[in-house]
């Protein structure tokens, strides 16, 4: 099981759809990527390669964190509900397990260059403005929340297409069950 710490447009395509794909600079930036999606990086003055693997893999189930609040009731997302009069909001990374309303179910996976996403990819990441005529808004969207992999860069990306599930994970092992 693993986590996602998702931004606003995220959660609301996640809501609007039954697929979703989560797009991410992969971490460390690779020298090589192989077939199997492995990628390589040698580290500074090394002289043998360090392998990764890539951060999700098909049939895991990856938990949503997203920004929230609590009324001392109930939780209250960000994406979906107006919380700007409580005191205290909190980020998606710290959101507890038991609060998360969306879990994915990882069915696809591949590593690829970021200006090689396709628009549907994009579209169900959330990002349809990857595809605006002149590109500029993609350019600040992805500048901005990734500044260490910059657009013009064409970063090695992690793009994993996934089932929505309109749950939290222990609701999930349930029905399983």
């Amino acid at each position: 099981m693993t986590r996602l710490l998702a931004k606003a447009h995220e959660i609301r395509a996640m809501l609007d759809g039954d697929e979703f794909v989560i797009v991410r600079p992969l971490k460390p930036q690779p020298s090589s990527v192989d077939e199997s999606g492995r990628w390589y990086r040698m580290p500074s003055g090394g002289e043998s390669l360090n392998c990764y693997d890539i951060p999700y893999a098909i049939g895991d189930s990856v938990v949503v964190k997203e920004a929230h609040a609590t009324d001392g009731i109930r939780v209250l997302y960000a994406a979906t509900d107006d919380i700007n009069e409580l005191r205290r909001v909190r980020s998606s990374a710290v959101m507890p397990r038991w609060a998360s309303r969306l879990t994915l179910s990882v069915t696809e996976v591949g590593v690829k260059r970021l200006q090689d996403v396709t628009e549907e990819e994009a579209r169900l990441a959330g990002d349809d403005m990857y595809y605006a005529p002149d590109f500029s808004p993609a350019l600040h969207y992805w500048d901005k929340h990734h500044p260490k992999t910059p657009w013009d860069s064409n970063p090695w990306i992690v793009a994993a297409r996934c089932l929505v599930h309109r749950c939290n994970i222990s609701e999930m092992k349930e029905d399983a069950a």
